[in-house]
């Protein structure tokens, strides 16, 4: 088990429902901010919840599908700042033709992974300027590119949640960010 500087947030179904992202954008921030702080990415582990009854992944869910969406359209560096379990998610959510349920129940996943990767490219294209405006430096920009490279990488290999845990880098201790609604 490795572990991944950053936070967890939760959103809750309602959010989802109703097309609200004004939570991720103080999420963000604070993503930024850290790190700036400690010249590292900090990670974004994604809960949504209201879910656990329903027997599909969060990816099929249509209105968790046009959530991401939202979130990816409006922040175009948003995929930069995941684990790679939120990455899984996020991207088979952003591209709903790469699954589909089986008639035996079964779920069949075919990633176009050049598309994908494009994707990813231009988030971490858009995380790299967020940082530089923030005013990290070069080869900090680019360690923390590095890393969210590393991340989608994994991703690949667990295709879930993998082998980590998200701590913030203050305390190294982990902090779940809870909306208010």
């Amino acid at each position: 088990m490795y572990t991944l500087s950053g936070f967890i947030a939760e959103f809750d179904k309602a959010m989802v429902v109703y097309k609200d992202v004004s939570y991720f954008g103080p999420v963000r921030e604070d993503l930024i901010a850290l790190t700036v702080q400690y010249s590292q990415l900090n990670h974004l582990e994604i809960l949504i919840r209201g879910y656990d009854d329903d027997v599909r992944s969060l990816y099929e869910v249509p209105e968790v599908r046009r959530w991401i969406n939202i979130l990816h359209t409006r922040w175009p560096d948003a995929l930069f700042w995941l684990t790679p379990g939120s990455l899984w998610t996020s991207l088979l959510c952003l591209n709903p033709e790469m699954h589909k349920r089986l008639p035996d129940g079964r779920l069949q996943i075919a990633l176009d992974t050049d598309h994908i990767y494009e994707q990813f490219a231009a988030s971490v294209v858009a995380g790299d300027e967020v940082l530089r405006e923030a005013g990290l430096a070069e080869d900090l920009v680019e360690r923390a590119c590095d890393q969210a490279l590393k991340n989608l990488s994994q991703m690949f290999d667990r295709k879930q949640l993998g082998d980590y845990v998200v701590v913030h880098p203050k305390d190294g201790k982990i902090l779940t960010y809870r909306s208010e609604n």
